[in-house]
Parts: C-alpha cells; sequence; structure tokens
C-alpha cells in the first residue's frame, strides 16, 4: 500500500510557467497529496517564484472559505468538527520546498547567464572547479562578511539566517527554501568549501544532482558524504554500482580507489 514516508520531488521545465498555476490546481482538487510533495524545483528563476506564487493564492483560496469550484459552502459543521477540518487542511497545505536548480558554471548556462551577472560570477572569479564553487556558495550565502556566523555574548559561533544573498532577497524573502546545485567534489572533499557548503546547508535546504556526462559519482558513500554535511536531498540513477563503497574517479579526479582515503 501507499507510505507517507514516500515523496516526491517535483521539476518544472524551464519555459513552462502554465505548469504552476497546473500543479496548483490540481492541489486544490486533491490536497491530500501535498504532504507527499517533498520539493518544487526547477532551473527557471522565475518559475520558482511563480509557483510560490500560485502556491499561496491556492492556499489562501482554500483556507479562506471558497472551494476550489467557487460554489456555495456546504452546510455548517459543528464547532468541534469545524476546528478538525481547519487543522487537517492547514496540516495539507504546508508548502513544499521550492528551490532553484543552479548549475556547476552558471555564467555558461543559457538559463542562467543573467544570474551569473547578479550573484557577481560573470567575470570568470576563478579558473578551477573549486574556486568556481566556492565563490557560488559564498554568493548564495551572501557574501563572505555578511554570511560569517555571529557569535553569542559567550563568543560561540551560531548559524544564522541570511538574507543578503539576491537569490534569497529578491523578490521576496520567503519565495525560496533553497538551492539545488550541481555536484562538486569540493562539497566533500575537507577544506575551506566544504566548511563553506555546510554552512550553506545550515541556513537553507540544500539538494545534490549529479550528471552523468561529468562522470559524478553515483554512489552510496557519496551520498552519506552529502548527508552528513547537511545536504537534504541527493539525486541518484541507482546504477548497479550504487550499494558499493568505491568512488570511481572520473578523468579530473584524484586517484583514489576508496571514498574514505580521501575524506578521512
Amino acid at each position: 500500500g501507499r507510505t507517507s514516508s514516500a515523496k516526491l520531488v517535483i521539476e518544472i521545465k524551464k519555459g513552462n510557467p502554465e505548469c504552476c498555476s497546473a500543479l496548483c490546481q490540481f492541489f486544490l482538487e486533491q490536497p491530500e497529496l501535498i504532504p507527499l510533495v517533498a520539493a518544487v524545483i526547477s532551473f527557471d528563476y522565475s518559475i520558482v517564484h511563480l509557483f510560490a506564487d500560485e502556491f499561496a493564492k491556492a492556499r489562501d483560496s482554500k483556507l479562506g472559505g471558497g472551494g476550489a469550484d467557487g460554489g456555495a459552502p456546504a452546510a455548517e459543521p459543528s464547532k468541534k468538527r469545524r476546528a478538525s477540518i481547519e487543522e487537517e487542511e492547514e496540516a495539507c497545505w504546508q508548502r513544499p520546498a521550492v528551490m532553484f536548480l543552479t548549475t556547476a558554471a552558471p555564467s555558461k548556462c543559457s538559463v542562467q547567464k543573467d544570474l551569473s551577472v547578479m550573484f557577481g560570477l560573470e567575470g570568470g572569479v576563478a579558473s578551477d572547479e573549486e574556486g568556481v564553487f566556492l565563490a557560488q556558495v559564498e554568493a548564495y550565502l551572501g557574501g563572505t562578511e555578511a554570511a560569517g556566523a555571529a557569535e553569542d555574548e559567550g563568543g560561540a559561533a551560531t548559524a544564522t539566517a541570511n538574507t543578503n544573498s539576491p537569490l534569497f532577497a529578491e523578490p521576496r524573502p520567503d519565495a525560496l527554501d533553497g538551492i539545488y546545485m550541481q555536484y562538486e567534489d569540493a562539497m566533500i572533499v575537507p577544506g575551506a568549501a566544504r566548511d563553506r557548503f555546510a554552512q550553506l546547508c545550515a541556513q537553507h535546504k540544500v539538494g545534490v544532482w549529479m550528471s552523468v556526462k561529468k562522470q559524478d559519482p553515483d554512489s552510496l558513500a557519496v551520498v552519506q558524504q552529502l548527508i552528513e554535511v547537511g545536504v537534504t536531498f541527493v539525486n541518484t540513477d541507482m546504477v548497479r554500482t550504487f550499494p558499493e563503497e568505491s568512488w570511481s574517479a572520473g578523468p579530473e579526479r584524484p586517484d583514489v580507489e576508496n571514498l574514505a582515503t580521501l575524506v578521512a
């Protein structure tokens, strides 16, 4: 039978804004399915914001007393039953995480060239992959100074919400819950990049997707390392070698046989 522990991550393709209203109409008709959707994602920045707007309208319409069909309300239930219904509907209409999909090199992606300017990445901030990745993380955090951990009176570092990054501040700070990034080795290899990436994971929901073309390591060992850093979602093709704790090094990767030797 169906289990509530299984959830969908729905990707809305670029150039399909009508899918936002269609998906929200579907939720209006079957709100009990909303909790089974973990996230709605897209490479199109305008689409993720449009979905957030459409979902808010649908939620307000449903919880505000208007039916999906706009018809007259049904007979009034008892006060106790009405409270129970409202509680159930509130629980159903918790918005799935809204997340923006990005690539490892946004300045070279046709969908994200304008965003690379927004994030200050258009000038080729670093020639190496790790440097480009670190620059992206800093941009998504809002910059080194803005994103630094706050200290309490005892001097302990504490993670704080950050809206200085254009990604999470424009056009409004509540539209996005997180970011879905393309896999980079620097996410799990010890160093400054991984440390800053872990801070990004602490402040926002973060997902990671793999590229078959880049020969990214689609294995259980890598997934476990990403989760330890703080990643919420990891895409996998569940290849036949997925359960093996080996890291099949690509042409640009360190020649290692086991991920443990790299991250120890």
